[in-house]
C-alpha cells in the first residue's frame, strides 16, 4: 500500500524549511563597514540571539566533526601529536632576507603613504589606514 502525501504539505514544509534557514542567516549575519580592512559583512555564531538556535548549530558542528573524525583519515591525522624528532630537526634560528627592491619611491613616511589631511587619524600614527570624517 501506497502512502500518498499531498503536494501542498510538502512544498509547504519545504518553504518553511527555506524560511527557517534564511532566518538563522539573517540572524548570523552582522554588518559593519567602519573598518577598511575587514569584510563589512561577517557570518559568526556571537552574533546569535536565540540561545535555543546557538545551542543547535553547536551540536550540529560537534555532529560534522565527529562524522568526519570517523570517515576521513586525513581529519583523523590532523589531530594527531606532532613527532618531536620533527621539530629536533629544524634549526634554533631562521634567517629572513629583507627585501631589497619594488618599494615605492620616496624617503620619508610623508611621501610614501597618504595622510589625507582634511581627515583626522582615528587611531594614531601615519601607517593608519583607518580615517573618520568630522
Amino acid at each position: 500500500m501506497k502512502i500518498k502525501i499531498p503536494k501542498f504539505i510538502v512544498l509547504s514544509l519545504f518553504i518553511v524549511g527555506i524560511l527557517l534557514i534564511l532566518v538563522v542567516l539573517f540572524d548570523l549575519a552582522k554588518y559593519d563597514s567602519s573598518y577598511i580592512n575587514r569584510s563589512s559583512l561577517t557570518f559568526n555564531i556571537n552574533n546569535l540571539n536565540s540561545r535555543i538556535i546557538k545551542k543547535i548549530l553547536k551540536s550540529y558542528d560537534n555532529l560534522y566533526h565527529d562524522i568526519t573524525f570517523k570517515i576521513s583519515k586525513e581529519h583523523r591525522e590532523y589531530w594527531q601529536p606532532q613527532e618531536s624528532s620533527l621539530r629536533q630537526n629544524l634549526p634554533k634560528i631562521k634567517v629572513i632576507p629583507g627585501k631589497k627592491d619594488n618599494f615605492i619611491p620616496g624617503r620619508k613616511i610623508e611621501e610614501v603613504e597618504k595622510n589625507f589631511s582634511n581627515w583626522p587619524r582615528s587611531h594614531g600614527g601615519f601607517s593608519s589606514m583607518r580615517f573618520f570624517k568630522p
